[in-house]
């Protein structure tokens, strides 16, 4: 990108507000966003995020049908566009968009037909745009990607390339809606650094639930200078500088389901800040490497051998549990390609596994194939039949409506499934029209309304705030502790500490076990091992550990308001998960 070629561009809103067919909607908003300023919007799921951003990338209401009041403008050097009106035709010229579904913004089979189609849609003269090409995924770390096709690449791969596209064409408005949702720590990284080459006068928007890993460390001084926080219903709560809005609103930001850096949150219960300021113990990084690591792949007798030496915890204090699930010396893949090699596994009644791994290293292919859907080319997976989740929750759903899609499994308990997930207002609606965390909720729940003692999970938290997330997690503990197995794919350490009772290594095409059984705690006491799939120990974790205090406990602490009182407003649900309040329709109007 040059940047003597990119034109910044001020956004003006006047009392603008959009409706959904649903009655949900955000707004009002009234404000300015003057060139080259950076923008967080924080809010719950459900509140307007994401429909925000599609109205400023012209495709409300012209694409996605909704009432707008009020006005939105966006001043170039090129002119007023009015993307109310114009549509995505007369915003593409300036505006770069990176959804939370990249796969679904993907119009080319090779990824640098993708991003030379911007290029050429404005004219770019041909000897340019192989450059551009280069540059742009070298600028996301994605340059080896060029040449592939992109039905190939996971979640995470598609997030680099979508994010690629959008700057190649140097718009002077960047959105970006959670572009860290499906990355390792390395593409978070990747995302920040080519960030950081976007010419300063260009204006970025960024939703974002994940900023602690946003920030790399370096806490509110690393979010954007600007917040605009929107309250459950979609109103604007609070919009000025982001340290300001996070010290005076971040409790309220708390109660209703956002996630606020670790900062902000240990600035609320002071109790617990205090602890972590005043614990001794030390953290002794040899601690992790006290028995031999286990470099082979998973299997019955490493597996068994383990747990004979104490290093695989057993659930609930079971000396053996039942074996739900195996595969034995599975290799598979995709056409030609092999994707995983003799991974030999087995998931235990009771227990939770995360599934870590950098971004394309196979973690979905190995979900799809223990659910069945892919067939071994050598090894056999046998046992239970399995209930998937898939990574994206609109691959799943087959019902018209809510309450048929959790019906479909379980006609006499739908009522009662809809209630405890804070769903039963939107029984009649469309799950494709749900928020992103109802969307997650109600696919773990339509799994589990099978009766499926084993349950996937791939990437059960990716994009959800807060209380969607905790809510999530207590689904998985649940199931668990009711005696299935389920295993998870996850980039996020502080869900898997909270949550998993082991991981395993995802590398290579080889699953591995771990030092120490691969607990929570050996991950966070030894960051080179997290470091094997791309990801890294929140500070947060450490200066639980360093202090003392269990982790899971205490991150339990965070999250619900029976073990911190510190934080009021929510009660705790009988799993001890925070039970925060569920978005309903706000608007009587709904759009026409």
């Amino acid at each position: 990108m040059s940047a003597e070629s990119v034109q910044g561009a001020e956004l003006r809103a006047r009392e603008l507000e959009i409706v959904l067919p649903g009655g949900d909607g955000v707004g009002p908003w009234s404000g300015t966003i003057e060139p080259g300023e950076a923008v967080l919007i924080i809010a719950p799921s459900g509140a307007g995020k994401s429909t925000l951003l599609r109205a400023l990338a012209g495709a409300i209401p012209q694409h996605v049908r909704a009432h707008v009041t009020g006005s939105l403008e966006i001043f170039t050097a090129g002119g007023r566009i009015d993307p109310v009106a114009g549509g995505v035709a007369a915003t593409a010229g300036a505006v770069g968009f990176v959804g939370q579904d990249p796969a679904a913004g993907v119009a080319m089979r090779i990824v640098a037909d993708e991003i030379a189609l911007p290029l050429e849609s404005r004219g770019v003269a041909p000897a340019l745009i192989g450059q551009a090409i280069t540059l742009a995924l070298g600028a996301v770390g994605a340059a080896h990607l060029q040449d592939r096709d992109a039905a190939a690449l996971s979640g995470g791969e598609l997030q680099r390339v979508a994010l690629a596209a959008a700057l190649v064409a140097e718009p002077g408005v960047l959105l970006l809606d959670e572009p860290t949702a499906m990355l390792d720590g390395e593409g978070i990284a990747a995302v920040r650094e080519a960030l950081r080459v976007v010419p300063a006068d260009v204006t970025t928007i960024l939703v974002e639930h994940r900023l602690d890993e946003w920030t790399a460390g370096e806490g509110v001084e690393g979010l954007p200078s600007r917040t605009i926080a929107l309250d459950r219903s979609g109103r604007v709560r609070a919009d000025g500088p982001t340290d300001l809005v996070l010290r005076e609103h971040g409790r309220a930001l708390l109660e209703e389901g956002c996630w606020v850096p670790a900062q902000t949150e240990l600035a609320l219960l002071p109790e617990l800040a205090r602890r972590l300021e005043e614990g001794t113990a030390a953290l002794d990084p040899a601690a992790s490497r006290d028995s031999a690591p286990l470099h082979g792949p998973v299997g019955a007798g490493r597996v068994a051998a383990a747990s004979e030496a104490g290093e695989v915890p057993r659930t609930q204090g079971a000396p053996a549990a039942e074996v739900m699930l195996q595969a034995r010396a599975v290799t598979a893949g995709w056409g030609e390609t092999p994707v995983l090699q003799g991974v030999d596994l087995e998931l235990r009644a009771g227990e939770i596994t995360a599934v870590i791994g950098r971004n394309g290293a196979g973690k979905s292919t190995l979900l799809t194939l223990l659910a069945g859907l892919l067939d071994p080319w050598e090894g056999e997976v046998s046992g239970e039949r399995t209930g998937l989740a898939f990574q994206n929750p609109e691959h799943q759903f087959l019902m018209p409506t809510v309450i048929e899609e959790i019906a479909l499994g379980d006609p006499a308990g739908a009522g009662e499934a809809l209630e405890r997930l804070g769903l039963a207002d939107l029984a009649g609606r469309s799950p494709f029209s749900l928020s992103g965390g109802q969307k997650r909720r109600l696919s773990l729940a339509a799994m589990l309304a099978h009766g499926r003692r084993v349950l996937l999970a791939d990437e059960p938290t990716f994009g959800l705030d807060r209380a969607s997330t905790h809510e999530v997690l207590a689904m998985l503990r649940e199931a668990a502790d009711g005696g299935a197995a389920v295993l998870m794919t996850c980039h996020d350490l502080r869900t898997i500490a909270q949550c998993a009772d082991r991981a395993l290594l995802l590398e290579n095409g080889r699953l591995h076990a771990l030092p120490r059984g691969g607990t929570p705690e050996a991950l966070t006491a030894d960051p080179s091992i997290p470091a094997r799939a791309g990801m890294s120990v929140p500070p947060l974790l450490t200066r639980i550990l360093g202090a003392g205090l269990p982790l899971r406990e205490t991150l339990f602490a965070l999250a619900s308001p029976g073990v911190a009182p510190e934080i009021p407003g929510p009660v705790s649900s009988r799993d001890g998960a925070a039970e925060l309040p569920v978005a309903k329709g706000r608007r009587e109007g709904a759009a026409r």
